[in-house]
């Protein structure tokens, strides 16, 4: 009856999944392949191992991506793909930058083991959403680059972090519950699913010093904002003596406007590119920080361009 033993009866079986004409058995601690023949989907045995690193802590992690597979290991998310030599898979690591969290979001390998065995993920608008925990971390696909070791991590904080379930629909709408026994779904409008609670965007710069031996006067802060109609930004100054926030608020800024057209001078010219904002920073300090922020309920928070100009002021002694 081609029953086949797959490694130590120890080592539980968490997952498994296709890759390329292989069938992947993911256990707790290692990764067994078998090879399938994609003509007529026949296994043929035996079970070979494959990988005796990683493993796999719970079978609803296991999402195809990219050629390959993803999935929750007790040391990070993990990505299985097909070698250009037939019959040799490998598996890497992805997660590396979150292991041990952004900002105030608790890592990967912060989470406890009943946590990790209780995560979940779906791929769903090109996206990996990871639930552990409390955390939903998401994989942007769009920016990922798995075969060249390009991760675009980011923390969901906002309504994902109570969900325990995901479910796509032939609508092309996720729809997700909750403990409580809600259920959601997705709009096309990517809005914040609530009138009075946003989903905290922000992105932080790293700390920028030129030369640590030497303190500088930051002159201007350029950032270029992708096109909203109504968009609201803080923006926060960190160097090592103070904070400083600056709101940044463009009401309409971007919003196409007929009541002041001349239209005995009308033309279709337009720009496709949104003009920089520039800020007066004027600060002596040795290095410098910036956060842009937008927690306004339904706007989004596009960055596409920063720079920053400086001139060095004297030695530290």
């Amino acid at each position: 009856n081609s029953e086949t033993l797959i490694g130590s009866d120890s080592d539980a079986i968490k997952g498994m999944g296709r890759v390329s004409d292989y069938l992947l058995t993911l256990k707790e601690t290692q990764i067994y392949y078998t090879d399938v023949q994609a003509a007529d989907t026949t296994v043929i045995f035996p079970v070979l191992p494959m990988n005796d690193e990683y493993g796999c802590t719970s079978w609803r992690t296991v999402c195809p991506a990219q050629g390959g597979l993803l999935a929750l290991s007790y040391k990070g998310v993990i990505w299985t793909y097909p070698s250009t030599v037939r019959g040799q898979l490998n598996t890497r690591m992805i997660s590396q930058n979150i292991n041990r969290g952004i900002g105030e979001a608790i890592g990967l390998l912060q989470a406890t083991r009943t946590q990790m065995e209780a995560a979940f993920a779906h791929v769903w608008d090109n996206k990996y959403f990871l639930h552990v925990g409390t955390t939903c971390w998401v994989l942007d696909l769009d920016y990922t680059s798995l075969s060249n070791g390009v991760y675009c991590w980011y923390p969901y904080t906002g309504l994902y972090s109570s969900l325990t379930q995901f479910l796509a629909r032939q609508d092309g709408l996720l729809w997700a519950g909750d403990n409580a026994g809600k259920v959601y779904k997705s709009n096309e409008a990517y809005q914040d699913g609530s009138t009075t609670t946003a989903i905290d965007g922000y992105w932080t710069s790293p700390m920028i010093y030129g030369s640590r031996n030497h303190i500088k006067r930051y002159h201007n802060l350029h950032i270029t904002y992708g096109n909203e109609a109504i968009a609201t930004h803080n923006l926060y100054i960190f160097s090592e003596d103070d904070v400083d926030e600056v709101a940044v608020a463009y009401e309409d800024s971007r919003a196409f406007d007929f009541d002041d057209i001349d239209f005995d001078n009308w033309t279709f010219g337009t720009s496709a590119y949104p003009e920089p904002q520039t800020e007066k920073l004027n600060l002596k300090a040795v290095w410098v920080q910036w956060e842009v922020q937008n927690n306004t309920v339904d706007q989004g928070l596009t960055l596409l361009s920063q720079a920053l100009t400086y001139s060095t002021v004297k030695e530290l002694k």
